[in-house]
């Protein structure tokens, strides 16, 4: 159970950390604690829409996740 709680708290933070720009401190956090936030794929719908702003990346992951090659 301990372990449990330990990994929330973690993502916790590691999602407070990227909502708030921090994201050496988030790197830094995540590699350290070998934790993942989410599944790979959000994270990357997560770096092409929120932090670089492409939409037209955007619609082609979207696309792909669409067309069953990327599954959410």
């Amino acid at each position: 159970m301990e372990h449990y709680r330990e990994r929330l708290a973690v993502r916790l933070c590691l999602k407070h950390l990227r909502q708030l720009g921090c994201l050496d401190a988030f790197e830094a956090l995540k590699k350290k604690k070998n934790i993942r936030l989410e599944d790979p794929r959000l994270t990357e719908l997560h770096d092409v829409l929120v932090l670089r702003g492409d939409f037209v990346e955007t619609e082609r992951v979207l696309e792909r996740a669409m067309d069953g090659k990327v599954l959410f």
